[in-house]
């Protein structure tokens, strides 16, 4: 993969300059509209290209087809890395947070396959309309409806907010995808589109390219009816949706929820997992994909960097000789209850005044869509309570919180899950959370609590498992995590260590590529 902390471009550039610089770094241009759009190459650093997947009339455990897959064509709004403009013009590439990005580029490794997506900033040839319509479709409709509807939060307007130009920018956008794949597919080609940002684009799709094989994959939850259908444009969303053969959820529970909307809509006779379109001879088949890590490049990471050598570890491991260490790692979102879990530690800290001064807990949180003012307002109000619990529980000697708000490379992050203890991942509702995944390949002896809302929870059986809806709960999580036998957490997370290498990101993508090149899809 393009393997990339932080590539700074050191003047004010066009469109077309950042074009000529990406292309140093492996990545090919596509024309773009006035919009910063990428298809990307992948190539791993660390192997000849052209020792990867050579006989391909062999199947293997990364491509078990008889035949190379035709042309396959990603399709995300995310690429592995995106494109900052700094106060003085410069930008500078950094790796893409989320599940998404993360999964995806690992899987691309081996792979692949071309990608089309966004680098994250606007053009600087752009009309002001166009502008506007991307900041509508990012900051707006995605941000701000689509995201709270999916992820159970609370979908909050202002003064500002125009809900039906929001929605235009959208079309707008999808269709912006729509061309882009027109000039890069043909008609045979297959297009594997990926989360909510472009769920019209497979309708779209189906239109100009009918013999296409079309996949779509939810990186997050699928919301319940009663939830999705408080959404304006609903059912076109759905009619949009259902272009795709073959669409594919994170668990069960989302791919029910989205077979009920079908039927609440009445778009098409649903049976256990393929869906029938009214008025066209046409079947949608749809299914659940558990997507998993790159388990090798965390399990085997310690021995290739070894322990990293960082200010802030360092800091971390000088302050924390003899304590017990908690780890959250997480983007700043409302959806990760980071409010709640400092809460979870707060109460811990109070009904059980032994782990004052023998337990720490280090969150690492990234800055996150900070355009969006509920995120905004977040990120003070976690610092405000941070800052709390340090002054009515602290000492000179212990600091009970720690906060990195920052994005942490690679090395680092590894280092920091070879550290802790026990990780928290306690999310309101989550898609899957890969961060579970990656503590546990990097860290044979520690103990993840877990929350049931997480789509990891289904497989992840071994964790402890925590409801954050009732606070004791939590509570009772940290104890019964800080407290397990260590001969007891080694077998834990040697269980589920064992699960996640049997079902790695490469696993998941060759199952639903696989699967949407069966013949009778």
């Amino acid at each position: 993969m393009v393997r990339v902390n932080s590539i700074a471009i050191r003047q004010r550039c066009s469109t077309a300059s950042i074009a000529a610089r990406v292309r140093l770094f492996g990545i090919a241009t596509c024309a773009v509209f006035g919009v910063f759009y990428l298809v990307v190459h992948l190539t791993p650093l660390s192997q000849d290209p052209s020792s990867l997947h050579t006989d391909w009339k062999t199947p293997n455990r990364h491509y078990p087809f008889s035949q190379k897959p035709k042309d396959v064509v990603l399709a995300a709004v995310d690429l592995p890395i995106s494109a900052q403009r700094n106060a003085t013009g410069f930008l500078r590439f950094v790796p893409t947070l989320g599940g998404l990005a993360t999964g995806l580029s690992a899987y691309n490794q081996r792979a692949q396959h071309k990608w089309i997506g966004w680098a994250g900033i606007v053009a600087d040839n752009l009309t002001e309309p166009d502008k506007r319509d991307m900041d509508e479709f990012s900051h707006g409709f995605c941000s701000s409806i689509l995201w709270p509807v999916f992820t159970d939060g609370e979908v909050t307007g202002n003064a500002s907010f125009n809900y039906s130009a929001d929605w235009r920018a959208y079309q707008t956008v999808n269709t912006m995808f729509l061309d882009k794949i027109l000039n890069v597919t043909d008609a045979e080609s297959s297009v594997w589109i990926h989360d909510f940002q472009l769920m019209l684009l497979p309708a779209m799709l189906r239109q100009r390219r009918p013999r296409s094989r079309i996949g779509f994959f939810f990186h997050i939850p699928f919301p319940a009816p009663k939830r999705f259908v408080t959404l304006s444009w609903g059912k076109e969303i759905m009619e949009g949706l259902l272009g795709a053969d073959l669409l594919g959820f994170q668990i069960v529970d989302f791919a029910k929820n989205f077979l009920e909307t079908v039927a609440f809509y009445g778009l098409g006779r649903v049976n256990n997992v393929t869906i029938s379109i009214l008025n066209h001879d046409r079947r949608v088949r749809v299914g659940h994909f558990p997507i998993g890590i790159d388990y090798e490049k965390f399990s085997t990471a310690q021995e290739k960097v070894g322990v990293v050598r960082m200010d802030d570890v360092e800091r971390l491991k000088k302050m924390n000789l003899g304590r017990k260490i908690i780890l959250t790692v997480d983007r700043l979102d409302p959806a990760k209850a980071l409010l709640e879990r400092v809460d979870a530690f707060q109460s811990l800290l109070k009904q059980h005044s032994r782990f004052r001064g023998k337990v720490s807990l280090f969150m690492v949180v990234v800055p996150h869509r900070l355009e969006v003012k509920r995120f905004r307002n977040l990120g003070i109000t976690l610092q405000k309570q941070i800052d709390s619990v340090n002054r009515d529980f602290g000492d000179p000697q212990w600091q009970p919180i720690t906060l990195l708000y920052q994005f942490v490379p690679f090395d680092k992050l590894v280092t920091l899950y070879q550290l802790a203890d026990v990780a928290f991942i306690a999310p309101w509702r989550d898609g899957m959370n890969l961060v579970a995944k990656e503590y546990l390949a990097s860290n044979e002896r520690g103990v993840l609590v877990l929350s049931r809302s997480a789509g990891a929870a289904r497989d992840l059986t071994e964790a402890v498992l925590v409801d954050v809806r009732q606070p004791a709960s939590m509570v009772n999580g940290l104890l019964q995590a800080l407290t397990m036998p260590a001969e007891e957490a080694r077998r834990r997370a040697g269980q589920m260590r064992k699960y996640l290498q049997r079902t790695d990101v490469h696993a998941w993508g060759d199952g639903f590529v696989r699967t949407l090149m069966e013949r009778g899809l």
